[in-house]
């Protein structure tokens, strides 16, 4: 699954992707692509603390970040 939110500024991003977390079950992998500071910071934190893995991907040429994410609990 691939939810992006490059169009999307803080805290949109954010809500979002609690809404799918809370929604999907362990196990699960999906990219979250953001490109707002605010969520490029606050997203994976968020997760991190939940106990996902997180795997951040910094995509300079576009100013985007893609997390790659595996939902643990």
């Amino acid at each position: 699954k691939i939810l992006d939110f490059t169009s999307f500024r803080c805290p949109v991003p954010l809500v979002q992707t609690k809404l799918f977390v809370k929604n999907a079950q362990a196990g699960t992998r999906c990219r979250i692509l953001l490109s707002d500071p605010g969520s490029i910071q606050d997203v994976p934190q968020i997760l991190k603390k939940m106990g996902h893995l997180v795997e951040i991907q910094a995509d300079g040429a576009e100013n985007q970040v893609v997390l790659n994410v595996k939902l643990m609990v």
